[in-house]
């Protein structure tokens, strides 16, 4: 737990709810039980709740080791207001146990199944072999997917991918535990706010750029910036920018604070082959990130 957020466990912080959810255990976990707790309908809302500043912070799920990245947590990132000091100030790791929650009989009564994308991603495999005729219906979280197969007309025949924490707030019950495709399944969050972190020697950088994709090398010369100054990246996503077919936003993460002078000497170096910059934030480097080798 970062210490800014030990000092203030009383702090308002949104997170993609409703109660049960992933991202409510992780905020949990990561704020302590004191802290006060507002859900979102969707990540959008959690940004948004930040921004205006009616929660102190923000928890957004960002990665899965199985499933990737969540596309709805980068395409926000893109829309924070530019008169906006909202940032990545640190981050969460959670162990993800995929449930089927059911008030149904029986799996061979189950004709539908509820669930957020990265839950229905995580479990493809396990849904193939149990339930293949299954009509998929993504939500906005793997909470309300328990809440929409609980509903009265729903819940002979439906389920639902999530927690089984869900089972705590929402009248269903669990019907498959660990339904993941593969083990080591891990959620990784990041908490947004307006005070920045400081340094802690172990840290990463959160960013995005565009280059001139008419330029031959603009993406090598900028992928080039931060090895020029031993910066290494552990991390590079796209978007795409939707200013024209085959233009993209490139997210990269990297090792260091944004402070540190190794990452400010490759921003320079950056945006002599970019044409935007933003850095979204620094954060601490926990053990859970460390990649174990090949």
């Amino acid at each position: 737990m970062l210490p800014l957020v030990a000092l203030l466990m009383s702090a308002a912080v949104s997170y993609l709810g409703p109660p049960g959810t992933f991202t409510y255990e992780a905020a949990v976990a990561h704020f302590g039980p004191k802290a006060e707790f507002v859900a979102q309908p969707t990540i959008e809302d959690v940004f948004g709740a930040v921004e205006a500043g009616s929660t102190t912070y923000g928890l957004v799920p960002f990665e899965n080791s199985n499933a990737g990245t969540v596309s709805a947590t980068l395409d926000r990132f893109l829309t924070i207001p530019t008169n906006s000091n909202v940032q990545i100030v640190d981050q969460h790791y959670l162990p993800i146990s995929q449930c089927l929650l059911s008030n149904s009989e029986s799996l061979a009564a189950v004709t539908r199944v509820y669930s957020h994308p990265m839950g229905f991603n995580q479990c493809r495999q396990w849904l193939h072999r149990h339930l293949p005729n299954a009509e998929q219906i993504e939500v906005a979280s793997t909470a309300k997917a328990a809440q929409m197969a609980a509903a009265i007309n729903e819940s002979r025949s439906a389920a639902a991918i999530g927690n089984t924490a869900a089972t705590k707030f929402i009248d269903i019950k669990l019907m498959a535990r660990d339904i993941q495709d593969h083990d080591g399944n891990i959620t990784r969050f990041f908490v947004l706010s307006h005070q920045p972190s400081k340094p802690t020697g172990t840290d990463l950088t959160f960013l995005y750029f565009t280059v001139d994709h008419r330029s031959p090398g603009a993406l090598h010369q900028a992928l080039a910036s931060f090895a020029d100054h031993g910066v290494n990246l552990t991390k590079i996503d796209t978007r795409p920018t939707h200013r024209g077919p085959w233009n993209y936003y490139f997210f990269i993460e990297c090792t260091g604070h944004q402070h540190d002078r190794a990452i400010q000497q490759a921003l320079q170096q950056l945006q002599q082959h970019s044409v935007q910059i933003v850095v979204l934030g620094s954060y601490p480097m926990y053990a859970e990130h460390h990649l174990s080798a090949p």
